[in-house]
C-alpha cells in the first residue's frame, strides 16, 4: 500500500507522467498517420500525459505546510493542467490528423523516469519524508524543471506544425508555460538561490 502510494506520488514529481500515469492503449490505425503528423501527435501525447500530472498538482499542498506564494503557483499551475488536458482531448476529437494517446516514450526512458521520481517521492512522504523549505524547494525545482522541458517541446511541436489553428493553440500554451516556469523560478531564486560571493 506504501509502496502504490509511493508510485502514484512519483507521477507528480516526474519531469513527464507517462510511466506513473499510464496513456489509454492507442486505438488502431496510428500507423496511418505520415510521418509529420505521427511526430507531432507524439508530441501531443506527451503534453497530454504531462497535463494530467500538472492538474494533479493541487495533491502537494495537501503533503505538508508550504508558503502562500508556493501554494497560490501550485493551486493555479493544476487548474492550468486540467484545461490543458480538456483542450487536448477536444482537439484529438476535432482534428483527425491529431492523436493524444500514444505512447512514445522508450522503455527505458519510462523506467528512468520513474526511479528518479520515485526517489522524490520517498523525500516527499508525509511524516517520514522532508518538510519545510526543503520540500517546498524540491517541489519547485521539479516543477521548474517540467515546465521548462514541456515548453521547449511546445516549441518545436509549433516550428513544425501546419495548422494555424493548432499553431495559435501551441503558442499559446507555451506563453502559459513560460510564465509559469519564470513564476517557479523567481520563487526559487527569491527564498532558495543565494547569489555567488563578490570575487
Amino acid at each position: 500500500m506504501v509502496t502504490s502510494k509511493l508510485s502514484w506520488l512519483a507521477g507528480l514529481l516526474l519531469t513527464g507522467c507517462s510511466v506513473v500515469c499510464p496513456p489509454p492503449t492507442p486505438a488502431p490505425g496510428a500507423d496511418g498517420l505520415d510521418a509529420q503528423r505521427e511526430m507531432l501527435s507524439e508530441g501531443y501525447s506527451l503534453l497530454r500525459h504531462d497535463a494530467e500530472t500538472f492538474s494533479r498538482a493541487k495533491i502537494m499542498l495537501y503533503l505538508k505546510t508550504e508558503s502562500d506564494e508556493f501554494d497560490a503557483l501550485i493551486t493555479e499551475l493544476s487548474a492550468f493542467g486540467v484545461k490543458l488536458k480538456d483542450d487536448l482531448v477536444r482537439i484529438d476529437r476535432d482534428y483527425p490528423g491529431v492523436r493524444v494517446d500514444l505512447d512514445p516514450l522508450p522503455e527505458l526512458e519510462k523506467r528512468k523516469r520513474f526511479s528518479t521520481g520515485f526517489d522524490k517521492a520517498k523525500a516527499a512522504a508525509p511524516v517520514t519524508g522532508i518538510g519545510g523549505a526543503d520540500y517546498e524547494r524540491m517541489v519547485l525545482i521539479s516543477v521548474a524543471n517540467g515546465l521548462n522541458q514541456e515548453r521547449h517541446l511546445v516549441e518545436e511541436m509549433t516550428k513544425v506544425e501546419t495548422d494555424p489553428g493548432l499553431r495559435k493553440f501551441l503558442a499559446g500554451v507555451q506563453t502559459k508555460m513560460d510564465a509559469f516556469y519564470e513564476r517557479a523560478e523567481s520563487v526559487l531564486r527569491k527564498r532558495y538561490y543565494r547569489s555567488p560571493p563578490s570575487p
